[in-house]
């Protein structure tokens, strides 16, 4: 079976017999904090004792940190471990997954015989003006954090101008770029606030009284959505956990790329895990702490009975000692964490402007990635015979041919792709 994900550099360097340079993995571009690696390489000396299967001390480390319960988080290896233990756990009949989305949430429900309904709301033939349009009500960039209060529920009604969101890099131009630069280089990344009265409690677009049938058991989705890196509004999410609650509906967000984002907390629903037994929130170390070949994840939920079955969904000891080691190391580094959050969102930005100037239509996100739109549909290997792999997203539901994702690595990586894109674009 093909593998359908990015990050696969055995593959890439099996087809073009030398080291690949890869944007088709989302993972920080800094590596694994000196800290943490030390604390994984002392973890060791432990290595012949079995790990602890509760994850006791990382569990209460991280409820710390998230202000939770420890006896409401779960730990696994990786947030993937997690998606399919709670599949197993529940076996919902029916669920909505929104198109595009992570692929796994659909082959973890139809392995336990889901019946799926695609929330789509992005089609493979539309432009991305259409598609910021259609779902506008919907989701929303980093720009719009400026004007959203920390209570949330408070958004402001009308336009709201982003000025220094402006952002036009002065002398890192792209060699061979076939695109003029247009009036207005940023105007793409403000998208238009909708007011709360357009969005409430019993009146969530795309997800009506029609969609929110008895029959329907979950609804699964990331935030910020993943290939496009977009944000669910703050006060939809909340009028979809408050549907659920109501029509007893188990709301399951994936979170994963959520310590990208600046001001988390105005879009995170952890706070709401503890009166909301219907909700699970998952999140990864593996993306923001460059640690992906240690696999370790977590989720948040008040659900006692979940929780157990979850917990016999999959083999005991599924995070290792060095694993469990790093996450802990993870939860008392802040330092990392600014520098980080600091250069992605900059980077992404002028990543943003300059694959517009090579003439590609581009989703302004808020995550460590970018997905754009060509209409040469042999991009990715075309890159990937000059050594540079990204990740095709024609497999995605709800896209089609001629998408492509990229993470946003290093100033002097990002330039090389730049630069190769120019020349194949041509």
């Amino acid at each position: 079976m093909e593998f359908e994900h990015g990050g696969n550099w055995a593959d890439y360097e099996e087809i073009c017999g030398e080291e690949i340079l890869d944007f088709s993995a989302n993972v920080s571009p800094f590596g694994l904090p000196e800290n943490v690696r030390e604390a994984a390489s002392a973890s060791f000396k432990n290595a012949y004792r079995y790990p602890d299967p509760e994850c006791r001390d990382l569990r209460n480390a991280i409820a710390d940190k998230y202000d939770l319960c420890s006896e409401h988080v779960v730990c696994g290896n990786g947030a993937a471990d997690l998606i399919y233990r709670i599949a197993y756990a529940v076996r919902p009949r029916k669920a909505i997954v929104p198109a595009p989305d992570f692929s796994e949430y659909e082959k973890a429900l139809k392995q336990v015989g889901c019946e799926i309904e695609y929330w789509e709301w992005m089609r493979g033939d539309c432009t991305v003006e259409k598609w910021l349009y259609k779902g506008r009500q919907v989701l929303t960039t980093e720009c719009e954090r400026q004007v959203l209060t920390t209570e949330c529920d408070k958004i402001q009604n009308g336009v709201v101008p982003v000025n220094d969101l402006n952002y036009v890099p002065e002398s890192d131009s792209v060699e061979g770029g076939t695109a003029d630069l247009s009036d207005d280089a940023s105007k793409d990344d403000r998208p238009r606030l909708i007011s709360e009265t357009d969005i409430g409690v019993g009146r969530i677009p795309y997800l009506s009284d029609d969609t929110l049938t008895e029959d329907l058991d979950m609804i699964i989705l990331s935030n910020p959505n993943n290939p496009s890196g977009c944000l669910y509004m703050p006060t939809f999410l909340r009028a979809l956990v408050a549907e659920c609650v109501q029509k007893q509906i188990l709301l399951v967000v994936d979170e994963c790329f959520m310590d990208f984002v600046d001001s988390a907390c105005t879009y995170s629903l952890l706070e709401f895990v503890a009166d909301c037994r219907n909700l699970i929130v998952i999140r990864a170390f593996t993306k923001f702490y460059g640690m992906a070949g240690l696999r370790l994840g977590w989720c948040a939920t008040s659900n006692a009975e979940l929780i157990a079955e979850m917990k016999k969904a999959g083999p005991p000891w599924s995070v290792s000692i060095p694993a469990q080691a790093a996450g802990m190391a993870t939860l008392s580094e802040n330092s990392y964490a600014h520098k980080l959050r600091g250069y992605v969102s900059a980077e992404r930005q002028r990543l943003q402007f300059n694959l517009r100037r090579l003439g590609l239509q581009v989703i302004p996100g808020a995550a460590n990635y970018i997905l754009f739109y060509s209409e040469r549909t042999d991009l990715a290997r075309l890159l990937l015979e000059r050594g540079i792999a990204i990740r095709d997203c024609s497999n995605y539901v709800g896209l089609g041919p001629g998408w492509y994702r990229v993470a946003v690595r290093l100033r002097e990586e990002n330039q090389r792709l730049l630069r190769e894109m120019a020349f194949v674009l041509r």
